[in-house]
């Protein structure tokens, strides 16, 4: 192996910097129009604005509340899966009452999960049960997700929305965060529907629980207002829980006497 000294005129150096000059602020400023359109793709503003077109519009979404939807859901507990049928009636983020049964025992075997405001009970047959604080932090937590996918709650005072990085199948997104809640971050496929959902399991009390990722797929409508069709919760990347909404009915509230609990 060897080398050997190049000489290189002064004239020469001249043409070199002549010639590579351009050429590196045509670089530059391709990089800096690249950098000035991917942050105006994914401007949480832009991204918000684009959802909600998509789903149905400002105005729609506001007035259009309560959500009414039947569906069959599978849930995923070691060695076993259970396959429930029911009936989710919600007001999010903080009014629901959801009721299933197991579709192998029948619908002998249904019960309701109620949360109104900071209350919630389980009820079977006329007795309710106080829901266990973990339980009723983590279902207040689950309707606060609804509240955001609702979209609209994203531009109330309190909410910061800030831009993250895209997942790894090029979603953009943004995270939001509020007082009091859990962070969460939202990704949207490219014509505004969100696709994916990233937060932790809510416990009782300041420390969050296990990692929760959620998948949403294909979509339904009613009163104008676009919906997902499906559901996949991961809980610490294995599933937990999965959902396929077979009707669904928007409304302008929600009223049900079982809110009100035992009386």
């Amino acid at each position: 192996m060897y080398c050997h000294e190049v000489t290189i005129t002064p004239r020469r150096r001249r043409a070199i910097v002549h010639e590579l000059v351009p050429a590196c602020a045509a670089l530059v400023m391709t990089l800096l129009l690249a950098t000035v359109s991917l942050q105006a793709q994914t401007k949480p503003s832009i991204l918000l604005d684009r959802a909600m077109k998509t789903a149905g519009g400002e105005s729609i979404l506001r007035e259009y509340r309560g959500l009414v939807w039947t569906g069959l859901g599978v849930v995923h507990i070691p060695n076993r899966d259970i396959v429930i049928r029911g009936r989710w009636e919600i007001q999010p983020p903080d009014s629901a009452v959801v009721s299933t049964y197991d579709t192998t025992r029948g619908p002998g075997t249904l019960r309701y999960l109620i949360v109104a405001g900071p209350q919630g009970w389980f009820k079977r047959d006329t007795a309710f049960t106080p829901l266990p604080e973990d339980i009723l932090a983590e279902e207040q937590h689950q309707y606060y997700l609804y509240w955001l996918l609702r979209l609209v709650p994203l531009k109330e005072k309190g909410m910061k929305l800030h831009t993250v990085f895209p997942d790894s199948a090029g979603h953009a997104g943004f995270r939001v965060e509020r007082a009091g809640h859990l962070p969460v971050t939202m990704y949207f496929d490219s014509t505004g529907a969100v696709v994916r959902m990233l937060t932790k399991f809510a416990l009782a009390g300041p420390v969050a629980g296990d990692d929760q990722a959620i998948g949403l797929y294909g979509s339904t409508t009613s009163n104008g207002v676009r919906w997902f069709r499906r559901m996949k919760i991961l809980r610490a990347g294995k599933p937990y829980f999965d959902l396929e909404v077979d009707s669904l009915t928007l409304q302008r509230s929600i009223s049900d006497p079982l809110l009100a609990g035992p009386r």
